[in-house]
């Protein structure tokens, strides 16, 4: 596959990430394109001229990045992205159109204020797309069910190391003091016992702390000095 793009392009580095988290990124030949050069061969495989531009391995082309990444996401076998139907895609749909949106917005404001002359610029028009990446930014809300329905085969490494060691310190060989061996191994007799927490309690006296050597004495009411 063949990835038209520009470094410059926010979409662009969205489909580098999701190509990332899908282990597809070896698999993409990063072709850079300028999109302003008159010159361009760009409109042969977008004619919106426009980049991401995926070219697929038999000569067909997907833009623009909402579709690139879904294509992305339905070559791997772990945890979707984009679930395939249920009210999980239409959250993920949601999210994704709220992201793009800031995007748009962000480059329609960087475009106002550095591609047009100071005389030339319209301030309302910049406060309203800085409104909408405000707006937008605040009411973000992730997908907290995205990684926790995930198989620890399907996570990443460090989170199924995690698992990993988690369902080891909770397993035991029954033996006196709860020796922790790893599942599956046999525990020498040298192991070390799992030693049992003790509580604590709240409602122990403490002792008065003994005066220091340096401490002044403690006169009473009626031994204070009075000062005149």
């Amino acid at each position: 596959m063949q990835l038209r793009y520009s470094p410059t392009s926010p979409y662009v580095r969205k489909v580098s990430v999701c190509a990332i988290e899908f282990g597809l990124a070896e698999r993409i030949e990063r072709i850079p394109t300028d999109t302003l050069d008159p010159k361009t061969d760009l409109a042969e495989h977008n004619p919106l001229v426009k980049v991401p531009a995926l070219v697929l391995e038999d000569g067909e082309v997907l833009y623009d990045s909402p579709v690139i990444c879904e294509y992305l996401d339905s070559l791997h076998d772990g945890a979707k992205i984009f679930p395939p139907a249920g009210p999980e895609r239409w959250t993920a749909l949601r999210q994704q159109a709220l992201g793009d949106g800031i995007l748009d917005a962000a480059i329609l404001c960087m475009l106002e204020t550095l591609r047009r002359p100071e005389a030339l610029r319209w301030r309302g028009w910049i406060d309203k797309q800085t409104g909408k990446v405000t707006r937008a930014s605040t009411s973000w809300r992730p997908r907290p069910r995205l990684w926790r329905d995930r198989s620890p085969s399907a996570r990443s490494p460090s989170a199924a190391r995690s698992d990993t060691w988690t369902s080891v310190s909770r397993t035991t060989n029954g033996a006196p003091g709860g020796v922790i061996s790893r599942p599956g191994t046999k525990t020498s007799p040298g192991a070390r016992p799992c030693r049992q927490p003790t509580r604590r309690r709240r409602n122990r006296r403490q002792a008065p702390r003994p005066p220091a050597p340096h401490d002044p004495p403690r006169l009473g009411r009626s031994r204070q000095p009075k000062h005149r």
